[in-house]
């Protein structure tokens, strides 16, 4: 039993770190392949997958939204690109502050822009 719970616990591991490989390459498509415009989302959208790519690069924090939003690591890959999930993972970085707080002194944003950011998604 605890053989079969850490070979669990060990795939759930390599399973995250492919989802954090995969994003970081999600968000460098998105930094040099998308039309700039003024009223464009790409800058929401960059930094809902920057917050992904956050949240995937710590094992607890990524099980913590995983818990909260019901997603399994294959919705999250599936869902990665849909506005309106980039807008709901931006709400589970908003609703927790201490999380919030970690990721705009990372990121050097001012909490506040982040909530603008993410008016532009749906």
């Amino acid at each position: 039993m605890t053989e079969t719970l850490a070979l669990a616990g060990n795939q759930q591991l390599n399973q995250t770190g492919a989802l954090f490989n995969e994003v970081q390459g999600w968000l460098t498509a998105a930094m040099t392949m998308r039309p700039k415009t003024p009223d464009s989302t790409e800058e929401a959208e960059v930094l809902a997958l920057k917050a992904l790519v956050f949240l995937a690069a710590e094992p607890g924090r990524l099980s913590r939204f995983m818990e909260l939003s019901g997603l399994g690591l294959e919705s999250i890959r599936a869902s990665a690109a849909d506005p309106g999930f980039l807008g709901g993972l931006l709400d589970h970085m908003l609703a927790d502050q201490s999380l919030l707080l970690i990721f705009a002194e990372e990121h050097g944003l001012k909490p506040d822009r982040i909530g603008q950011l993410r008016r532009k998604l749906p």
